[in-house]
């Protein structure tokens, strides 16, 4: 998933108004993969909302915790690969 097509989920599943880059190609595109996935729905004339399905994948995004960065000493690693 592309942070378009994120954008484009969250934004069916927060607001009532039509996406404000509708007719931009990857918007569309977007929103026809999410129709065919059963991810989004039709709520009214170029409205979507988002179905539970779209409504439980973004829950698991938001629940993924960010990944950290974290600096390792190699000496406290163990054994590589090449070394065993």
């Amino acid at each position: 998933m592309t942070p378009s097509d994120l954008e484009i989920l969250v934004h069916c599943h927060v607001s009532p108004d039509p996406h404000p880059r509708l007719h931009a190609p990857a918007v569309k595109d977007a929103i026809r993969q999410f129709l065919a996935d059963g991810i989004i729905k039709r709520v009214s004339v170029d409205i979507y909302g988002s179905t539970e399905r779209g409504e439980m994948w973004l829950e698991m995004i938001l629940d993924t915790p960010m990944p950290v960065y974290q600096l390792v000493d190699p000496r406290k690693l163990g054994p590589t690969l090449e070394e065993s």
